[in-house]
């Protein structure tokens, strides 16, 4: 069992042999361990044909305890195969079969992405069905489609107008989910929820607001009845309303002053829909411009009012000398706020300029040991959009990556890979990460080495070391980041007149491809002699005794690379193992 709990905090990918184990205990007579290997497998985003195949089997259980624990392992795979989309509907239409069991189904199948044409026919089926919960289901699961049919899209928008009379909110919201996530929607859904947006009913506002909300772009008339419901009595039909004009660009002057007015007089939520409104207008009237800096002046105001003001007029794409003076002035002061969310709104809008003065650089470097870890990761970021940070926030950045809070120690990643000369300490740091348990961590470590012009020798050798890694995505990253160093070939040359390490040909082939778009050159074998031809001459190792095994390791490679890059070295039908 504590093997078990352990595994449930491991973000890696199983062998194997453990997945089959875990697979094994969904039919463990004790409903603990049954719990804690579903939830194990649920952390893996992709599983073994072998596995998902016995998950497929175990769905037709005849034990209900089983077909749970099995569909809710599966709801974390990123692609599930047909066989396994069938088993799932036919559970999730089963009127006979237990609530809990299809809610699991329907978490599965709410994952992917994109179903087959005929699942998503069947699940428009059951938007129909007599039983509320398999309709709720469905529209959840269609919620997580991105483009659905038309005949789809009508009778969501039906059965949304419909049931608003019989108050079937649960089916509600979900239907509404659905049809907010299509981010085109006909011209005749939208006629009909503009028609909802003058009810009497607030909550028929709410919910044709909410749904009008995922639209990129809507008609003049849309447009224009949305701003009036900004003046709406009901706070959330406001926020819905603001939130639906978030994608128009070039908003009449009038909705401009009313969003201005409710990021002042509104709950804290219509001011945030507000502010996310107003940061989308690129270019605010003049008149607009002076009521935020006024508002950012006025410091008897509320904080989150202070900070929302500045969080917009940071989005413009030009501000006048003297706002931009006034708007970080009052940033800095903002950062010393009591309120978490407001020291947040400031540094995120600091993040926007890439040149502060070192009075704000400071202010941020203190960020970076605030209580709060939302604050200390977008302290990070901020500091991570400046050109050149000095010697102190390198320090700070540093410091960071020692750190548990695995987000603030990603953004310190980033901020150190931005800075195109780090000193030795920070390239030291970086290269300890790339021995991370992380994959996550590691790829962004190699990221960040691989955006520094020069690295020194220590760090091109731990990258080289390293392109044995277990996951492909870090392999690509250390292959990216060796490729970028100008000395790479000498180092190369360096480390296969060490026989021990002809080994590393199969993944030092693929620097050699990418390094190969940056510069023109040419590899080959002549008398027993490796040779590599570039524009500032020859070099040459004579292989002796490992010729063979030199020549194996190519092959090796040029058939790995074939299998990831579409074939490159594979035309008329010749199989790569025949190069």
């Amino acid at each position: 069992m504590a093997i078990l709990q352990t595994l449930l905090y491991c973000r890696v990918r199983f062998s194997d042999a453990l997945v089959k184990t875990l697979t094994g205990l969904l039919q463990d007579g004790s409903k603990s361990v049954r719990l804690r290997a579903t939830l194990a497998l649920e952390l893996q985003s992709q599983l073994p044909g072998a596995a998902a195949n016995i998950l497929v089997e175990l769905l037709q259980n005849g034990d209900r305890d089983v077909r749970w624990s099995t569909a809710l392992g599966l709801a974390g795979q990123s692609q599930l195969p047909g066989t396994a989309v069938d088993a799932l509907i036919d559970l999730l239409r089963d009127r006979g079969e237990d609530r809990q069991v299809r809610w699991s189904a329907a978490s599965a199948l709410a994952g992917q992405s994109q179903l087959p044409g005929a699942a998503v026919d069947v699940l428009i089926e059951l938007l129909q069905d007599r039983d509320r919960d398999v309709r709720s289901h469905a529209a959840s699961v269609l919620a997580s489609q991105a483009h659905l049919p038309c005949i789809a899209v009508n009778t969501l928008t039906d059965a949304v107008i419909e049931l608003l009379w019989y108050k079937d909110w649960d089916f509600q919201s979900r239907a509404a989910s659905a049809l907010k996530h299509q981010s085109q929607l006909p011209g005749t859904t939208i006629d009909a929820l503009i028609g909802l947006l003058q009810d009497s009913d607030k909550a028929i506002r709410r919910r044709a607001a909410e749904v009008l909300a995922g639209q990129l772009q809507l008609p003049v008339v849309a447009v224009n009845a949305l701003i009036e419901l900004l003046q709406d009595g009901d706070w959330v039909v406001q926020s819905h309303a603001a939130s639906a004009l978030t994608y128009q660009q070039q908003l009449p002057g009038a909705a401009v002053n009313t969003l201005i007015d409710l990021l002042q007089d509104g709950k804290r939520v219509v001011q945030l829909s507000a502010t996310k409104a107003l940061k989308q207008q690129l270019q605010l009237p003049d008149t607009a411009i002076n009521v935020l800096i006024d508002l950012l002046q006025d410091k008897d105001r509320d904080g989150n009012v202070r900070s929302h003001a500045a969080s917009v007029l940071a989005s413009q794409l030009q501000l006048p000398g003297a706002a931009i003076n006034t708007l970080i002035d009052a940033l800095i002061e903002l950062l010393q706020d009591r309120d978490g969310f407001v020291r947040q709104c400031a540094t995120e809008a600091l993040g926007c300029q890439s040149q502060l003065p070192g009075t704000a650089v400071n202010a941020l470097i203190g960020l970076l040991q605030d209580g709060d870890s939302v604050v200390r990761s977008d302290a990070t970021k901020a500091l991570g959009c400046q050109l050149q940070l000095p010697g102190a926030a390198i320090n700070a950045l540093i410091d960071l990556l020692q750190g548990r809070d695995t987000g603030v120690r990603s953004s310190a990643i980033e901020a150190l890979g931005r800075q195109s000369q780090l000193p030795g300490a920070a390239v030291n740091a970086l290269i300890d990460l790339l021995q991370n348990g992380d994959t996550e961590v590691r790829s962004s470590a190699a990221k960040a080495l691989g955006r520094q012009s020069h690295l020194p020798g220590a760090a091109v050798d731990a990258l080289i070391d390293l392109l044995q890694d277990e996951d492909m995505v870090v392999r690509s990253r250390h292959t990216e980041a060796l490729a970028s160093q100008p000395q790479l070939s000498d180092t190369v040359f360096r480390l296969l007149r060490e026989s021990k390490r002809l080994q590393g040909v199969k993944s030092l082939y693929g620097v050699w491809l990418f390094y190969g778009f940056k510069e023109q050159l040419s590899l080959y074998v002549d008398d027993n002699s490796y040779i590599l031809n570039r524009q500032r001459g020859l070099q040459a190792i004579s292989l002796g005794a490992s010729n063979r095994q030199f020549f194996a390791a190519i092959r090796e490679a040029r058939q790995l690379w074939s299998s990831y890059n579409y074939g490159l070295w594979a035309s008329d039908g010749e199989d790569v193992d025949d190069i």
